[in-house]
């Protein structure tokens, strides 16, 4: 079985669970202060989990606070991302699904911080 890979961003961390078949679990930590980049999945889905710290998320045109405990689920096309406005780190568990799923969308470049497109949105 394979083990998790931590990446480093500029950010903060992503941790990818080995990918299954049809989903990815991946542990994402944003560090005080930082922010995801603006994106889009153009096929896949994902369900976040707050399990430390306090986001401001943005989905589509709403933003709002989660924290521990909290959840979204961002549908396929929909533009999303998530600052930390907390003191300590914010932990999300993401879960990644449906056809868009795979190797290559598991180590995303758009959650690498610099590859936003000219509209501020990275694919």
């Amino acid at each position: 079985m394979q083990q998790s890979e931590l990446i480093l961003r500029d950010w903060g961390t992503t941790e990818d669970v080995p990918m299954r078949e049809g989903h990815q679990i991946q542990q994402i930590t944003v560090n005080p202060g930082a922010r995801l980049p603006l994106r889009i999945n153009d096929f896949q889905c994902e369900h976040w989990v707050v399990v430390q710290g306090t986001g401001r998320m943005t989905l589509d045109l709403q933003s709002f606070l989660v924290d521990v405990g909290g959840s979204s689920f961002i549908p396929a096309r929909a533009s999303h991302s998530i600052e930390n406005v907390g003191e300590d780190s914010l932990r999300i568990v993401a879960v990644h699904f449906g056809s868009g799923v795979s190797e290559k969308s598991a180590g995303d470049p758009s959650l690498q911080g610099d590859q936003a497109t000219p509209s501020g949105i990275a694919h």
